[in-house]
């Protein structure tokens, strides 16, 4: 009988205290039906090149459990909407059932929740209408913040489940393009792992774009999807209706399988990102023709649909036959279950394959898992190490780098940074291909000290590739993170560890961040220095803490100033008066050094905006002394307690 290899896809359920695994699988015979009556006794699982002992088979085939249909749209064009909702609607029509249930989702700048859960196709198709109806980003969120604020203390078990989709939510404000892209999709695919059973999410867009620095979180995309049973079908809306392929690159990627996957799971691995920093435009320079493969929109899309046991719809004017298969897919498959005999959780990408003994019969292909315990399937691979320096007694040194905290809104939002000096990492020079190679890694996570929870995790793999000739301008910059954290009053840990990959090398930092409420309504933020300025900024957001005059203010961690001829000393800071107060609030500046204010002056605040009064203070240095200072704000409004904020600086000749 003829042998089908495949990859696995894993279930919610998941890894039980025995080690056990369930898995999900499509067995479909040559002419697309689906393969019943099969047991245990007809699969032989293999799990990171062993052979299970023992294998479990169960069909699934209808019931009555609920089964989960995500449809998430992002970035289409009119035409693009239009072929989508045809798609959309009848996708709905071929899933009808009682306990078939469609939600809603759109990516803008965030992740929108339209329409949660429904099994009624005329609130699925109200909520995809919703979707493609190409409002302003800012109607859409309003949308999602009701749908949300209707499902928070709802204790059914479609409400928990969607609510755990939107987890990552708040960790992706600074996220944008693909990295965004692709948070949010970890996200729903996150919160649907809850659930078990066979999960789709149906993805609608033009393609996606995976560049070399986001291999890792692409590549954890594909692992957790398949240790959550969820599988994604990718609907390319360019490739629909006969518009033709989408995107750049090899025609080959496109059409052969076996080669879009060299970018999937047990591809490279040496993904990463850029959250801002100082340095070169080409930062991120690789090979144009590896490049021009990951640029291929439509080739990622089948990698994420493919290696999670999904499908790729695209280049065919009759997608409803795929509809069909989809929807079949969900209703009629096997769950297996056996021991992978791991004996150390150390994060390591596990392939899986099974074989089956039925004549004929197909299975879809799909790839393996992240070897994690229970507690860990949030984490990256890379993060379980970063984790075991940050456990270390003492903490490394060995790499120097920057960690602090700013008060955005005190007691409602703060932002937390890390800087890299990239001079002090390690490395590789080819001569030959005249290029340079580094890789760092950056773990940052926020922490409740009296329970011991961890409240937000950020994290980066970041490659440093580029031209050799610009190696020097490079080792002049640093690698800067910033990401904003909203925490209940209190006193938190903030945690941080730097790994230089070429050298072995870690450094690991502890700060504390205190967000306590103001005691009135005015209120003061952190003050902090103006690393740059980017004026006439066309993506402002009006969320942005640090935007100032159109434009958007870069903070720095560095408080030591080189008092250099001409040079000046720009400070930021936010001054959130109380709107019911009939005065406007008045602010001194004060210059301590040596204990003695060395100088004073009252500031001239202009009108609030939205709430809040930004304003850049600017000194210049060569008029101060070199030595310690200390500059105070202080802020008046009215009979109103006063506000104040200090940072201390250090002034060198």
């Amino acid at each position: 009988m003829k042998s089908i290899l495949t990859s696995l896809c894993l279930a919610a359920g998941l890894l039980a205290q025995s080690n056990d695994i369930t898995l999900n699988l499509v067995v479909k015979d040559k002419k697309g039906a689906a393969v019943k009556g099969l047991s245990g006794a007809d699969f032989e699982v293999n799990d990171n090149g062993a052979k299970a002992a023992k294998v479990e088979a169960r069909l699934v085939d209808g019931g009555t459990a609920p089964r989960l249909f995500t449809l998430v749209f992002e970035g289409l064009d009119n035409e693009q909407r239009r072929l989508a909702k045809q798609i959309a609607f009848d996708l709905v029509k071929e899933g009808q059932g009682e306990n078939h249930y469609f939600a809603v989702v759109l990516i803008t700048n965030q992740l929108c929740l339209l329409q949660p859960f429904t099994n009624d196709p005329k609130l699925a198709q109200s909520g995809i209408e919703a979707a493609l109806s190409g409002q302003a980003p800012t109607a859409f969120v309003k949308t999602h913040n009701d749908v949300v604020a209707k499902l928070e203390g709802a204790t059914d078990p479609l409400s928990r489940v969607q609510m755990a989709m939107l987890k990552k939510q708040v960790a992706m404000d600074g996220d944008q393009g693909s990295r965004r892209s692709i948070t949010v999709l970890d996200s729903i695919s996150t919160g649907l792992a809850t659930q078990p059973g066979r999960k789709p999410i149906v993805y609608f867009s033009n393609g996606l774009i995976v560049p070399t620095f986001l291999d890792v979180p692409f590549e954890a995309l594909q692992a957790r999807a398949n240790r959550g049973g969820v599988s994604f079908y990718g609907i390319d809306c360019k490739g629909v209706g006969g518009i033709g392929a989408g995107g750049g690159g090899s025609r080959a990627v496109e059409s052969t399988s076996g080669e879009s996957r060299g970018f999937g799971l047990g591809g490279s691995q040496t993904g990463g990102a850029n959250a801002g920093g100082d340095a070169p435009a080409d930062f991120f320079g690789i090979d144009q023709a590896v490049e021009g493969l990951r640029s291929n929109r439509q080739a990622n899309l089948r990698v994420l649909s493919e290696t999670t046991g999904g499908l790729l719809i695209a280049d065919s004017n009759n997608p409803k036959p795929l509809l069909r298969q989809l929807v079949d897919d969900t209703v009629t498959y096997y769950e297996l279950t056996y021991d992978p005999g791991i004996d150390k959780f150390d994060g390591s990408l596990r392939r899986t394959t099974v074989k089956t003994s039925a004549k004929d019969a197909r299975i879809r292909d799909r790839d393996g898992y992240y070897a994690l315990k229970l507690d860990q399937q949030d984490l990256l691979p890379y993060e379980v190490t970063m984790l075991d320096i940050l456990s270390a007694t003492p903490l490394p040194r060995d790499v120097e780098f920057r960690s602090g905290t700013w008060k955005v809104k005190p007691g409602v939002l703060s932002t937390v940074a890390v800087e890299v000096p990239l001079g002090g990492l390690t490395f590789k020079e080819s001569a030959e291909k005249q290029l340079y190679f580094g890789r760092i890694l950056m773990l940052l996570q926020v922490k409740d000290p009296a329970t011991g929870k961890i409240l937000q995790r950020f994290s980066r793999d970041l490659p440093l590739q580029g031209k050799l000739d610009q190696l020097a301008a490079l080792k002049t910059s640093n690698f800067n993170f910033r990401e904003q954290v909203a925490v209940p009053p209190g006193r938190y840990i903030v945690e941080a560890v730097i790994a230089d990959q070429l050298s072995g090398k870690a450094g690991a930092r502890k700060t504390s961040l205190l967000a306590n409420a103001p005691a009135g309504k005015l209120a003061l933020s952190s003050i902090a220095v103006v690393r740059n300025f980017q004026p006439n900024t066309k993506d402002l957001s009006p969320d942005d803490p640090y935007q100032f005059q159109g434009g958007r203010i870069t903070p720095t961690l560095n408080t030591t100033l080189k008092a250099v001829k001409g040079a000046a000393m720009a400070l930021f800071f936010t001054v959130y008066p109380d709107p019911a107060a009939a005065e406007a609030p008045q602010a001194v500046v004060q210059y301590i050094k040596d204990g003695a204010v060395a100088g004073s002056a009252n500031l001239q605040l202009p009108a609030a905006v939205n709430g809040r009064i930004p304003y850049v203070l600017s000194s210049p240095l060569d008029a101060m002394p070199p030595g310690m200072y200390e500059v105070k704000i202080t802020v008046k409004q009215g009979a109103a307690a006063p506000v104040q904020e200090s940072i201390f600086l250090t002034i060198e000749p």
